[in-house]
């Protein structure tokens, strides 16, 4: 299949840009065009592909001028900037979102493209997460933004934990850094199923998170049974010490997790996913 892919091209280990390797790594001939700076003169014709695949992030308020289907859509952030998702969802034949809660919305707000909203939740790359035969030499680990829903937690764990890695990365660093970690910490800013919670279990880390409701009703990750969670920031560094403590606990947990992981939540198995979405067609 011949696809166009519009992302970020100028950040080449955001979710579009692993999306386009693991597509490349299936068979598929993709061509990319960058979501922020498209213009009309490079739009690509509709002759010229098979499908027209928009991966969102935060910053593209705009939409695209697609050329009639089938065009395909991943709202990878509904959970935070829901109403230019959902314009811009509204331009496409197929929508994926990764949560639950953003589904159901979508659904309601687009009754009828309602059938032809997904969840697809989002995923590791499984070309870069894990580093095999590293020695775990840091206790904890946590890679992502200091926003500002996140100062209080980052600061905590700086404070609690000397053996560690907490700050910024890119993705070709943070296999690395997740692969040296006994224990990967999460803070999804909406309690929502976020791409950290599949990086911190497919490096094989044991993952600490603050809670996830919606793990509760999909088929994923498991509290209990895959990682744990934490309700306060003092619950976050008592389970960390104690599973620092208890090695036999914490490993056995990041190994379930790890295996899940690498089964079945690659961005590989999404990229399998959206394809047998669009090959079944319209359901509306």
């Amino acid at each position: 299949m011949k696809i166009a892919l519009f992302y970020a091209t100028h950040r080449p280990y955001c979710t579009g840009g692993v999306l386009h390797r693991s597509l490349e790594r299936l068979g598929h001939r993709v061509e990319a065009f960058d979501s922020i700076d498209l213009e009309w003169a490079r739009t690509p014709s509709q002759d010229d592909f098979d499908l027209y695949l928009e991966v969102h992030s935060s910053r593209h308020y705009h939409q695209l001028p697609l050329p009639q289907g089938p065009r395909a859509y991943w709202a990878i952030d509904t959970h935070i900037n829901y109403s230019n998702e959902l314009a811009v969802a509204k331009n496409h034949d197929f929508v994926f979102v990764p949560h639950v809660a953003g589904v159901k919305k979508m659904r309601e707000d687009l009754p009828k493209k309602a059938a032809d909203i997904h969840l697809l939740p989002l995923a590791a790359d499984e070309a870069t997460i894990y580093e095999r035969g590293l020695e775990r030499t840091l206790d904890v680990a946590f890679v992502g933004q200091n926003s500002e829903q996140r100062r209080l937690f980052r600061r905590f764990a700086t404070r609690n934990f000397k053996n560690a890695f907490i700050g910024k990365a890119y993705l070709n660093e943070m296999g690395k850094i997740y692969s040296t970690t006994k224990i990967g910490l999460n803070y999804s800013i909406a309690n929502e199923l976020n791409m950290r919670v599949f990086e911190v279990l497919g490096s094989g880390a044991f993952l600490l998170s603050n809670p996830i409701p919606e793990t509760r009703t999909m088929d994923a990750v498991q509290e209990g049974k895959h990682y744990r969670e934490y309700h306060t920031l003092k619950e976050m560094r008592d389970l960390a010490y104690y599973y620092l403590r208890h090695a036999e606990e914490r490993e056995a947990l990041a190994k379930a997790g790890q295996k899940l992981v690498l089964e079945k939540h690659t961005i590989r198995e999404r990229a399998k996913q959206i394809l047998a979405v669009v090959k079944q067609g319209p359901q509306r």
